[in-house]
């Protein structure tokens, strides 16, 4: 057949097939991802998007940010490299002790503040969940944050006064591997 596309050959078939298919498969995902505001429309309600974009706009110079594990897939894809998050979705990479320290802060138990300071966390990220419930009024409480910003997926508070080094090593999962 040389090649040639001959009625009733595998050929056309194939191509009646797969022809339609990618059409039906590739068209909404180039139509979804034309725009950004097209793409929200594909995102739940739940999705952080404003509240990303607001941490872009308050971004102190250095410093690390405090984050639970409920938007931190959202952020490493949005934020990029630039933010070291507390967690990221790679979390069953991090060592138990990150989780205690997690927990600890976000149940503002003692010292949860000097925890953010040796972490040096500049900016911290609750979601409105059960496991922020004992750190949002502490936040609000304390005289070293500030809110800068709150919608329905959480809220953002930066500190008054910047750290100015780490004083403790951030614990990259990488280094937990072996």
């Amino acid at each position: 057949d040389g090649g040639n596309l001959v009625a009733g050959s595998p050929r056309v078939y194939t191509a009646l097939i797969v022809i339609p298919l990618v059409i039906v498969t590739v068209m909404p995902i180039r139509i979804m991802l034309s725009s950004e505001t097209q793409a929200r429309k594909y995102l739940s309600s739940s999705t952080p998007v404003e509240l990303a974009e607001a941490l872009r706009s308050f971004r102190p110079e250095g410093g690390r940010l405090f984050n639970g594990i409920e938007h931190a897939s959202y952020f490493a894809l949005t934020l990029g490299e630039p933010w070291p998050l507390f967690i990221d979705p790679r979390a069953w990479l991090y060592p138990e002790s990150v989780w205690l320290e997690l927990s600890s802060i976000a149940r503002a138990e003692e010292n949860w503040d000097a925890a953010l300071v040796m972490r040096n966390v500049e900016t911290v990220v609750v979601d409105h969940s059960p496991l922020f419930a004992a750190l949002t009024p502490a936040l609000e409480a304390s005289l070293s944050w500030e809110k800068v910003y709150t919608d329905p997926n959480g809220s953002i508070y930066l500190r008054r006064r910047p750290i100015r080094e780490s004083r403790h090593p951030w614990p990259i999962p990488s280094q937990h591997l072996h």
